[in-house]
């Protein structure tokens, strides 16, 4: 696995991680509106804006990370 990512440039890890943490907030959306009762005016894509950010956000910081250590290995 790691031979792979090193294989990688930035996009190509950058959307990686955004398709792995975008999957994990939209079951996480979907396992919670499955256990929790909300109110049936809430829009199923009411929160579609945070967890496509947020999911945005953690896999920029994760490629940044990658990145930095990729290049303080050498």
């Amino acid at each position: 696995m790691n031979d792979w990512m090193r294989a990688r440039n930035g996009w190509t890890i950058l959307l990686i991680f955004w398709g792995v943490t975008l999957t994990g907030g939209l079951l996480g959306e979907a396992m919670s509106r499955m256990v929790f009762e909300h109110h049936p005016a809430a829009s199923v894509t009411s929160n579609l804006p945070w967890v496509v950010g947020g999911s945005l956000f953690v896999a920029l910081s994760g490629t940044v990370g990658v990145l930095r250590r990729r290049r303080r290995q050498g």
